[in-house]
């Protein structure tokens, strides 16, 4: 025997319940984007950044402030780019986005899976059997855990 319209609509929303489920519970795992502030103290802590040494940083500072530009008065220092002082940021920077991209592009394929196994079990609930869907809605809460 099918199903009537309302268990129909209670089927389907349930099925859109653990979808919704399972897809926080995947980007859950997925982290913020972290901002560079913080991405370089990681590479300082981790040592896959290191610092210039002080004899080119005096040399930098000087270059810096001999530099032909605005004139400076007595109370005002130009600023120094203070990535200049690292040695593997870019590297550094270019793999941790590259990663946080990957990881976000992974758990994107994961959630489409998921809706489209939940729009085909919605389809055989409205259009198909309903023991058939039954089964499938057994197997999509399991599925992906």
């Amino acid at each position: 025997m099918g199903m009537t319209v309302p268990q129909k609509k209670y089927f389907c929303n349930r099925i859109d319940e653990i979808s919704i489920r399972k897809e926080n519970d995947i980007w859950s795992k997925v982290k913020e984007p972290k901002n560079e502030k913080a991405i370089c103290l990681e590479g300082l802590d981790e040592g896959k950044i290191k610092l210039i040494n002080q004899s080119q940083m005096e040399k930098l500072i000087r270059n810096n402030l001999k530099s032909s530009g605005p004139q400076y008065s007595h109370s005002y220092m130009p600023n120094i780019n203070i990535e200049s002082f690292f040695i593997g940021w870019e590297s550094y920077l270019r793999k941790s986005s590259y990663i946080n991209s990957t990881l976000r592009n992974e758990a994107d394929e994961k959630v489409q899976k998921i809706r489209e196994e939940a729009t085909k079990i919605k389809d055989i609930a409205m259009f198909g059997n309903s023991a058939e869907a039954h089964i499938m809605l057994k197997e999509f809460v399991k599925w992906m855990q």
